[in-house]
């Protein structure tokens, strides 16, 4: 009893004690929310205030972005968005096609300029120095669909954003890790931006569909000249030389009119041209360079050259061509202070002198009215042959054009009117180039979706070239839909099937099989059986099966021809409608007892061709492979 008596009088005192360890609780427990509530308070304060920030910094993007400005501006300021989010050696836009499969690099930037693939400086995201990259210029879709994650290009780690929107994506890197609050930050702007960035690119493409339309114009109305005005034609020709040849200009003095010569020049040599015509002792000056001679180079290293005028030497001349044009005329092209006379050497005589005889047939053309019909063909022919002359890897390109486009023609049984129609249209298919920058003319990459759509103008202006100095429609339509195709992807207006017109099925798969045999300054060109295999593998889709088999059948029967046993099917100026300029300083020229391909000292280089690969080989190499084994036991 006296136990329980004792716990009963310390009732009070554990009363007592469990109210003040209650009190202590209740302020610990007070504490504890407020500072829970502080800390929200700090939380809540800081994500506003990054929120802010980024807001900010959303609203300084949008406020150096400008509607009317180019694309590249506006998409280099995008990136300098992405740069204060995560660092990085480069950063890399890249915009769809067409077709949404390839994307091209449109801006890069790479804020580092001093970097050299190694250190410390970039918050530990550099790579060894092995592993330096360079952001390739064409891309495959990403295969993705996360916005923002880690990929890799090879064994280079990438940081790839992608925008729901539109057919764009961005590539961040090298990196070695992607942290989760800058996925986080990147995904939230690829979210706000998504829709900027598809309407930036939509108001270019609309901007560059309406270039596209005044080049269009400029250029049939430029044209228009060429085909019925041999000055013009002659201007033109010049200007698309040296604009391909890398000279500054040219200008052409006739002396067809005894009192006063005829000086006209290109857009780069307004100028001379202006000073020749009021300064006729200069002409002398040129003339007397010549001295008799058909051709003359002049550089710094000759005497000869600082007796130029001096509006010559002031437009930043390295050096001088000087040659005449038949039947009385001279031609001028200067070239910068770049100039390097060896490299000329090569090919470049070759070129002036398919250009000058080019020249000379348009020069001599006479000009009755009952004949201007045939003579405006004949001037649009004789620039054709110009324009491939221009260079070494389209030497005699039309001639070829002509002659195999005719061999399907009689294997088809076309009628004369309709062969006549089509070696004109053949010869022609390409002329209307000479209405396009030179700069994609001799592009060798990947074309922008506005540089392919400006190529395509080719053929409308071809055509229109065709029906102003001919009227010719047949022609004319040969050549407007000679890039259409059987399953009507093709342009201009997509026909297809037999909606497309003979002559431009047939020019489509002589362009076609060309391309394959004949080599570029950055691919070479396939063997014959390759050519015919890639013919044969797009036959259908492509290209009128009909037309291909009639040019294989064509071959083949040349080939069965005992004349050609133990022979290539033709020479090279018969296969390869080789110039006579050319032709005539090769040694094997008049030599029928030897390949042409034996000979060390040919002249294959200047029309573009190496032994190694040139179809008038491969196709012989291929054929005696299949007569031996056939007759094998």
């Amino acid at each position: 009893m006296s136990i329980l008596h004792k716990f009963i009088q310390k009732i009070p005192q554990l009363v007592h004690s469990i109210r003040l360890n209650n009190n202590s609780m209740i302020v610990i427990g007070s504490l504890v929310f407020l500072l829970g509530i502080a800390l929200f308070i700090i939380w809540l304060y800081r994500m506003i205030v990054t929120q802010f920030e980024e807001l900010q910094r959303v609203q300084g993007l949008l406020q150096k972005i400008h509607l009317t400005d180019q694309l590249d501006h506006n998409l280099t300021v995008i990136l300098e968005l992405i740069q204060g989010i995560i660092e990085a050696p480069y950063y890399a836009f890249y915009i769809g096609d067409i077709h949404g499969e390839k994307y091209t690099l449109r801006v890069t930037t790479h804020p580092f300029d001093d970097f050299d693939g190694v250190g410390p400086a970039y918050s530990g995201i550099a790579l060894p120095k092995r592993e330096t990259y360079l952001p390739p210029l064409v891309v495959d879709r990403p295969s993705t669909t996360e916005l923002v994650e880690l990929v890799t290009s090879g064994e280079v780690p990438l940081i790839l954003i992608r925008f729901d929107e539109c057919m764009a994506f961005i590539r961040v890197g090298p990196v070695q890790q992607l942290r989760k609050k800058s996925q986080r930050q990147l995904q939230k702007l690829s979210g706000q931006i998504s829709h900027l960035i598809d309407d930036l690119i939509h108001i270019e493409t609309e901007r560059e569909r309406a270039q596209i339309a005044v080049r269009a114009d400029e250029s049939i109305r430029k044209i228009a000249g060429v085909a019925t005005d041999k000055r013009a034609a002659l201007t033109l020709i010049v200007s698309a030389f040296t604009g391909l040849s890398g000279s500054l200009g040219g200008v052409i003095i006739d002396f067809a009119n005894e009192d006063r010569p005829l000086i006209y020049g290109t857009d780069l040599t307004v100028k001379v041209t202006k000073y020749l015509q009021e300064d006729h002792s200069s002409i002398q000056i040129l003339e007397k360079l010549l001295d008799g001679r058909e051709y003359r180079l002049v550089t710094r290293s000759d005497m000869e050259f600082y007796s130029l005028p001096s509006y010559i030497l002031e437009q930043g001349c390295g050096a001088i061509v000087v040659t005449h044009i038949q039947p009385n005329g001279l031609l001028l092209i200067m070239y910068g202070e770049g100039f390097d006379a060896q490299t000329f050497l090569d090919g470049g005589p070759i070129q002036i002198k398919l250009l000058v005889d080019q020249l000379s047939n348009i020069q001599l053309q006479e000009s009755s009215r009952d004949q201007l019909s045939k003579i405006y063909s004949q001037i649009l022919w004789n620039t054709a042959d110009v324009l491939d002359g221009f260079q070494t890897y389209t030497v005699a390109y039309s001639d070829m054009m002509t002659r195999y486009s005719l061999a399907i023609g009689k294997k088809l049984h076309l009628s004369d009117e309709q062969l006549t129609d089509l070696a004109l249209a053949a010869h022609l298919s390409n002329i209307g180039t000479i209405g396009i920058s030179s700069e994609l003319i001799v592009k060798s990459g990947k074309y922008t979706d506005f540089e392919y759509e400006t190529m395509q103008l080719h053929s409308e202006i071809g055509a229109a070239m065709i029906q102003i100095a001919t009227g010719n429609d047949r022609t004319a339509s040969y050549v407007l839909y000679h890039h259409e195709r059987m399953d009507g992807q093709g342009y201009p207006v997509g026909l297809k099937g037999k909606d497309i017109p003979i002559g431009a099925r047939i020019l489509h798969v002589v362009q076609f099989f060309l391309a394959k045999i004949d080599g570029r300054p950055w691919r070479d060109p396939v063997s014959f059986d390759v050519a015919l295999d890639a013919l044969q593998l797009v036959a259908g889709k492509q290209l009128d099966p009909e037309v291909v088999q009639a040019l294989i059948e064509w071959f083949e029967e040349r080939g069965r021809d005992p004349a050609v046993k133990n022979q290539s099917l033709g020479r090279c100026y018969e296969m390869c409608c080789t110039p006579r300029v050319i032709c005539e300083t090769c040694p094997v020229f008049h030599v029928d007892t030897i390949h042409c391909w034996e000979v060390g000292d040919n002249r294959c280089k200047s029309h573009g061709r190496s032994c190694s690969t040139c179809f008038v080989r491969t196709e012989y190499l291929s054929r005696e492979t299949r007569l031996t084994a056939f007759h094998s036991p």
